[in-house]
């Protein structure tokens, strides 16, 4: 039978599952924030420290945990400041690149300046934005930037009146500024990935408890309704003018210079990272100007 607890022997096994849950912890929050560097991308960083102090383990002194930190500490803000310097220049090249589009008289090279302004506006929000953490507002509302620039200009060039040389390098823009967008709707989409999630949560519940009849909606409801309609928008304009430009490819005979592009930088999907967009756009961009440049001296030539 149970045999009763010396009360002093009770007060030591509180005292030691105390002491111990400790070192569980300390074990525990280890090994989550080794997982977590992993997880977000973030080896270089810690590379550097250790390079810099050697390496910092559970067993090491308070001292060089504090020597660390504050190192740590100062270059994430040198970081934040030139990330948000960098950021900024970006973005007044994208507006000095509008406005010198606007004045431009060659539809293809006004196409070239605002496509150039759009991948401006969306490196502007890569210098703001970290991989591995939730897209800032201010790195959102650069690639709204974006995606509102490229929107209106792949409806202003979409039927554009033009010769068959233009018309040849306008449809390889519109390729590129499709694409573009698609990825941007993407993107955006799933910055709204908490948002979309606790809208399906309330509006799974609502259809769940309403009966088949019409009854009134909540406004809360009825406000998720319109968010989720709103976000899930953003993927289904994603996945079709990604189709549309594919078939575009096709229909403009414009494969070989897709092809070329694939070789140079393996394919473009829908699920590549922005910087790759910027990339692939810029030396596409390049190509054209400098097929331009070739006709024009091989015409002048003759």
């Amino acid at each position: 039978m149970a045999a009763p607890v010396p009360l002093s022997t009770y007060s030591a096994l509180l005292r030691h599952h105390h002491n111990v849950g400790f070192l569980q912890t300390s074990f525990d929050l280890w090994d989550q924030a080794d997982e977590m560097v992993f997880r977000t991308h973030s080896e270089d960083f810690f590379i550097q420290l250790e390079h810099q102090f050697g390496s910092l383990t559970l067993h090491c002194n308070l001292r060089k945990l504090v020597l660390i930190v504050c190192t740590a500490i100062k270059k994430i803000e040198k970081d934040r400041k030139d990330c948000s310097t960098n950021g900024q220049i970006h973005f007044k090249t994208a507006i000095q690149l509008t406005a010198l589009a606007d004045k431009e008289s060659d539809i293809v090279q006004q196409f070239i300046f605002y496509l150039k302004a759009a991948m401006h506006f969306v490196v502007a929000g890569l210098f703001i934005d970290h991989p591995g953490t939730p897209c800032s507002k201010e790195a959102q509302s650069s690639y709204k930037e974006a995606r509102k620039l490229i929107k209106w200009i792949s409806k202003k060039f979409e039927n554009q009146e033009c010769s068959q040389s233009q018309g040849k390098y306008l449809s390889m823009l519109l390729v590129l500024s499709m694409k573009a967008q698609a990825m941007l709707d993407l993107n955006l989409y799933k910055s709204k990935d908490s948002e979309v999630k606790k809208d399906v949560i309330t509006l799974n519940g609502h259809f769940a408890t309403s009966s088949q009849m019409a009854a009134p909606v909540p406004l809360s409801t009825y406000s998720a309704l319109l968010r989720h309609h709103h976000n899930v928008g953003f993927l289904q304009t994603s996945f079709d003018l990604w189709d549309q430009a594919d078939e575009m490819v096709f229909r403009t005979h414009s494969e070989d210079f897709f092809i070329q592009l694939e070789h140079q930088f393996g394919s473009l999907t829908l699920h590549c990272s922005l910087r790759k967009l910027v990339l692939i756009v810029s030396t596409a961009i390049k190509k054209i100007e400098k097929d331009r440049k070739g006709c024009s001296t091989g015409f002048d030539a003759k």
